[in-house]
């Protein structure tokens, strides 16, 4: 599976809109797959952005998150903002 950094910015924004719960809680994001956003939140808590909880048994396997890192936060601050965010993607 591809890295989508638009997921990516999706994903942090809605878990620090819903991330005071101190538990994982499952996404659900418009035009993305469970299997998709389970990949990039498991991505995003590799690379230190969030707190996250891998889930597994029979039928189910998938990464939830928890909350914001410090460093989520920090790129988060930078990535808000539509027209900052576009001209970083565009490099």
């Amino acid at each position: 599976m591809k890295r989508n950094i638009d997921l990516v910015r999706q994903i942090l924004l809605k878990t620090e809109e819903l991330g005071f719960l101190n538990r994982s809680f499952e996404l659900s994001i418009e035009d993305y797959s469970k299997e998709e956003i389970s990949y990039h939140v498991k991505l995003l808590a590799q690379a230190g952005y969030l707190e996250a909880e891998y889930i597994s048994c029979k039928e189910l396997t998938e990464w939830n998150p928890i909350s914001l890192t410090w460093s989520g936060h920090e790129f988060l601050d930078a990535a808000r903002d539509n027209t900052v965010w576009n001209k970083a993607k565009s490099k």
